[in-house]
């Protein structure tokens, strides 16, 4: 992470004691939280039997618990690009809590993330005739790896490389002398090393079990990472890091080191938005005119011959006119590099449009392909789902950060801003953002105001609405946005730009998705002078309209079963109970103007005057919201 943390590159002049203002790419969102996993799991569960194989296509989060046990790794679709098919397992410099590593040092690698094998009988076959396995049996485990940072251009990589004093690693276990032993490791590099050493990205790897210590009924293998953390001391610049990707695991026996060659016709990348511009949008903005024509889907073959393969799509409702791409050959991957070229399956056309009737829907989108003559060896890796939300929000990103991004200035105030175009008036009533944590829990101290601005020529314009005060970054857990409800409701139309004003030093370090380019529609100003954006990626900031985005919203402390408003209707006090002391209470008309504010549990509401009102409970990472009506 030491020297790949800010890919800044060619953004602007590198500075060490950071004078200059700059915009900076920056570490990953923090992991998932996962169940810590023991050093193995005797009596646990029933052994596993052979084959092995996980190639993390059909799910996400915590890796499968009926193969693994993991302590921090996590399964993802899009973290790196091009893996052997969909998902992949990644391995960081978090913890099972969701955290960087307490034992992190910034000169010296500390052991990471660990994912155990669930026991596998490798001590005898079942079938087809039981009997006990020998070393002659070939026994062995292969698996494609990857290390993070991506390749190409700096500002257009994703995740960071670890160095190379950082490493991954497969460990085996031996019952008779409880211990784990190193059989296979990797040094830390960069993505186009690999691509010039080797002409690939992704590595093959292939570890044979020919000891008979290994051949037991309880036998397990893990992968372990090690990682360290950088010594800078500014504020929000250090967190996740040093990422490895694996994909493809498969323990067998009958195996050839050379020949990893498998009858697979599969996804390689997750299923993309139906939309030109956006992953999502408001169902009172949504217009035909907004669908995409078409949209690209990769499909491998995974064997070393070509095969004939299968696609389609449809729309689980029937919104959509269902898509087939019919049956056409692809050729094998690793001979020829390249997916399916077929453009009826590789760049399938939209059949149709979402209705313009203002209704919020989310449309189920499934992806199906199949290898057409001999059957293909793994189903898992054939389908793919996109959940497809109009509803009432915006957003440019996937709901997964691979990075970080930021502004950095010695002094004053940093902007961030994200333009979003209507297509007819609206009413903002929230703004949600995904933050990224940081050592030391840095991020969480940072001051910003939430900003609404016009369009003045192509940037931000004239303020439309700041934050009367200063906000501090909450965080919901894994590539989860806080949705920030707005003092009062912002009437706007045309062209919007949603943001930040930053107002402590260092940098606030908010999710940024690297999947989907709008960088087009990302801006930051230091100094007075707005900028477009050099990174490529998607900022996670999403608009939110209409008063229905600001009721229901619980997140995680306050229990919104314990929480009661009454009397409702109120005449003179209304009450409140179940809140936590210190809460901040606000009361709204249902045109957005705050009536009341306090930290107290009752309200004095006489003086208002009769009608419905919005009741809004703030504290630390929670709001909670209802309508509350109020009688002469």
């Amino acid at each position: 992470m030491r020297r790949a943390l800010f890919c800044f590159l060619c953004l602007s002049v590198w500075i060490g004691s950071f004078l200059y203002a700059q915009e900076v790419l920056l570490p990953l969102q923090y992991g998932p939280a996962a169940p810590s996993g023991g050093r193995h799991a005797k009596g646990e569960a029933t052994a596993l039997t052979l084959p092995f194989f996980d190639d993390f296509a059909n799910y996400e989060g915590i890796p499968m618990p009926d193969r693994w046990i993991s302590a921090g790794g996590w399964v993802d679709k899009a973290f790196a690009a091009n893996p052997p098919t969909v998902g992949m397992l990644t391995l960081d410099a978090i913890n099972a809590d969701g955290r960087l590593y307490a034992d992190g040092s910034s000169t010296l690698p500390f052991p990471a993330d660990t994912v155990t094998s669930r026991p596998l009988r490798l001590d005898s076959l079942q079938s087809p005739v039981a009997r006990r396995i020998l070393t002659s049996d070939s026994v062995a485990i292969s698996f494609f790896y990857l290390p993070g940072g991506g390749s190409g251009n700096m500002w257009m990589r994703s995740g960071d490389t670890p160095e190379t004093a950082d490493s991954l690693v497969l460990e085996f276990y031996d019952s008779d002398a409880d211990q784990w032993n190193v059989v296979w490791s990797a040094t830390g590099t960069c993505v186009d090393s690999l691509l010039s050493r080797t002409g690939r990205d992704w590595q093959y790897a292939y570890v044979p079990i020919n000891d008979d210590k290994y051949l037991r009924k309880d036998f397990q293998f893990r992968f372990r990472n090690y990682c360290s953390l950088d010594n800078i001391v500014e504020a929000g610049y250090v967190g996740n890091c040093d990422q490895w990707h694996i994909d493809y695991v498969y323990l067998d026996y009958n195996r050839t080191r050379g020949y990893y060659y498998t009858r697979d016709v599969a996804f390689v990348a997750p299923a993309p938005s139906l939309l030109r511009n956006y992953q999502a949008m408001p169902a009172r903005q949504f217009r035909t005119s907004e669908m995409a024509s078409h949209i690209d889907i990769a499909i491998t073959n995974r064997f070393q011959e070509e095969l004939s393969a299968h696609y389609l799509y449809y729309e689980d409702n029937g919104y959509l006119t269902a898509y087939d791409g019919g049956v056409d050959n692809i050729g094998p991957y690793l001979f020829t590099g390249s997916y399916q070229t077929a453009t009826s399956q590789a760049q399938p056309t939209i059949t149709g449009s979402f209705p313009e009737d203002g209704i919020p829907r989310c449309y189920h989108i499934t992806h199906i392909v199949t290898e057409g003559v001999g059957g293909d060896a793994f189903a898992q890796n054939d389908t793919l789902r996109f959940d497809q939300h109009i509803e009432d929000y915006y957003a440019y990103d996937d709901g997964s950060a691979e990075n970080g991004y930021g502004v950095y200035a010695s002094s004053g105030s940093a902007f961030i801003a994200s333009r979003f175009s209507l297509n007819q008036a609206d009413s903002l009533s929230a703004i949600s953002i995904c933050f990224n944590r940081t050592r030391g829990a840095e991020n969480e101290q940072m001051m910003f105001y939430i900003c609404v601005w016009d369009d003045d020529h192509g940037q931000p314009g004239r303020l439309l609405y700041r934050d009367a005060s200063f906000r501090r970054p909450q965080f919901n857990g894994v590539n989860k946005s806080y949705r920030y409800i707005l003092d009062k409701i912002v009437n706007v139309e045309g062209i919007i730009y949603i943001g930040i004003e930053q107002v402590s030093s260092g940098i606030i370090n908010i999710g940024m998705d690297r999947n989907n380019d709008a960088s087009q529609h990302t801006f930051y100003n230091v100094g007075g002078v707005w900028s477009g954006s050099f990174l490529a990626g998607a900022l996670m900031m999403r608009p939110y309209f209409g008063v229905k985005a600001t009721t229901g919203i619980l997140q995680a402390h306050t229990d919104r079963k314990k929480l009661s408003v009454y009397p409702n209707p109120a005449v003179d006090i209304l009450s409140i109970n179940g809140a936590a002391p210190g809460d901040l209470k606000q009361l709204f008309s249902l045109t957005g103007n705050k009536m009341i504010e306090t930290t107290a549990n009752q309200m004095q509401v006489s003086h208002l005057p009769a009608g419905v009102y919005l009741l809004r409970i703030l504290s630390s990472g929670n709001t909670y919201s209802t309508k509350v009506i109020i009688q002469p």
